[in-house]
């Protein structure tokens, strides 16, 4: 532990909103140029390439995988995505707009009670980067799993010690594997790992979850490990 120099110790760190490089002069990508005013101009030019990307090939990544599983149901992602039953060109609109700070509080506001739960879990991330915990508090009963989870995730990085438990007894919920679903699970639990302090109230509360409910086979043993790694 340590032992990493700046340029390696970047792999764990948070990392920016956006990145840009210099290939020639930077084949490493270690020196991030997105904030130097000369390359305002070709960081405009490639955002807008990627937003156009991720519009033209029905980006599926902008669904948490949760929330994917849930509306796909029996289906495939790729054929949710083709099925015309979502607006890629709103919804890159809505996650990036969310996450750049770009969209006003009215913006997000409505954007939290939009009928589909992928715009409301980005407008719970938007409301999350804000710290605002009076609009995230109703949203950690969202019917959309990945919403409540996003809400809670706001709440429990938030001073109020109330708020937090708040977020903490809802996450517990969510992590049940047997009411919600494994990939829900996955996500709750994630969050109580980054998020909340392992006090051993949580981890009695935690050893008491089920571990597996008909997961699939691919990641058949992530729920139990999470509440191992927990606990």
């Amino acid at each position: 532990a340590g032992q990493l120099n700046e340029a390696q110790a970047k792999l764990w760190k948070n990392k920016p909103f956006e990145e840009l490089f210099d290939l020639q002069s930077d084949p490493d990508e270690v020196n991030n140029v997105a904030s130097d005013p000369a390359n305002a101009a070709k960081l405009t030019e490639l955002r807008g390439q990627m937003k156009t990307w991720m519009v033209e090939t029905k980006d599926m990544g902008l669904f948490p995988e949760a929330e994917m599983h849930r509306v796909v149901g029996e289906g495939s992602p790729r054929g949710y995505a083709i099925s015309g039953k979502i607006d890629f060109g709103q919804l890159v609109d809505a996650a990036w707009g969310a996450t750049s700070g770009k969209l006003s509080d009215e913006e997000l506001l409505a954007m939290s009670k939009h009928e589909q739960g992928v715009f409301r879990f980005w407008a719970a991330r938007g409301f999350t980067l804000r710290r605002s915990t009076t609009v995230l508090t109703p949203m950690i009963n969202d019917p959309a799993p990945v919403v409540a989870i996003a809400a809670c995730e706001g709440l429990a990085m938030s001073d109020d010690s109330d708020r937090q438990e708040m977020a903490t007894t809802r996450l517990l919920e969510l992590a049940n594997v047997k009411q919600y679903g494994h990939f829900a699970a996955v996500a709750a639990l994630n969050v109580i790992d980054t998020r909340l302090p392992k006090t051993e109230l949580l981890k009695t509360q935690l050893a008491k979850l089920p571990r597996s409910a008909n997961p699939p086979q691919r990641v058949g043993k992530y729920v139990g490990r999470l509440l191992d790694d927990a606990n």
